[in-house]
């Protein structure tokens, strides 16, 4: 398939245009810079392949990236990959690496997963949460704690935890604070009847009461 006239037209005048340049520069005994040698070259592609070099180079150099073979957690849980190849887990950005016989290989750590523990989410203490705070971290440990004030009359009082924790097997500390015309002190006692992954109840007193727990979150 041939030309059209115009498009010829169109090449031989910008290889005029460079040839003349060329022409000039040699008369006059001077050098052409790298960038000058790509515009010459961008001008030529882009009249005969109507792309300029600089394109073709790029799309030259997509083609050449690496991307190894990945999949979501499913596909890389029933993959048995050669020895020494590498896969990745489009769900969580975890790499694995292969043996030729261990389904799914075995998941590399995540220089983020191994540096210590940070919080993920936390309350400060307000009057509108009954002054109940809690931290939790991204290990799933959890660390809570409030304060209610107790009444003249001894009752059960039951405190929901902020955080449902793992099970009941959890750390939980009261400590009272005595009113009135009474100096304050502290009395670090146990203080529960019944505790429970979301709750736990104690015997209120004419104190101020706060509580701290501390454990696994569920």
């Amino acid at each position: 398939m041939s030309l059209p006239k115009s498009e010829i037209s169109e090449i031989l005048s910008a290889m005029g245009d460079i040839l003349t340049r060329l022409i000039d520069r040699v008369e006059k005994n001077i050098e052409f810079q790298p960038f000058e040698r790509r515009e010459l070259l961008n001008t030529l592609y882009k009249q005969m392949c109507g792309i300029q070099i600089d394109e073709i180079l790029t799309r030259a150099d997509n083609k050449h990236k690496l991307q190894i073979k990945r999949g979501d957690t499913a596909t890389n849980d029933a993959y048995t990959g050669l020895v020494g190849e590498i896969t990745m887990d489009t769900d969580t950005g975890i790499i694995r690496v292969h043996d030729g016989e261990t389904v799914g290989g075995v998941a590399m750590a995540r220089a983020i997963d191994t540096i210590g523990d940070w919080v993920v989410e936390s309350q400060l203490p307000t009057a509108e949460n009954n002054y109940t705070w809690y931290r939790k971290y991204k290990s799933g440990w959890v660390e809570m704690g409030g304060e209610i004030n107790g009444s003249a009359t001894q009752s059960d009082t039951t405190i929901a935890l902020p955080v449902t924790m793992a099970d009941e097997h959890y750390t939980l500390i009261r400590t009272q604070v005595a009113q009135g015309t009474q100096s304050y002190y502290p009395s670090w006692v146990a203080g529960y009847s019944k505790k429970t992954a979301t709750d736990f109840t104690f015997t209120q007193v004419a104190a101020i009461n706060i509580w701290y727990a501390c454990g696994m979150a569920g």
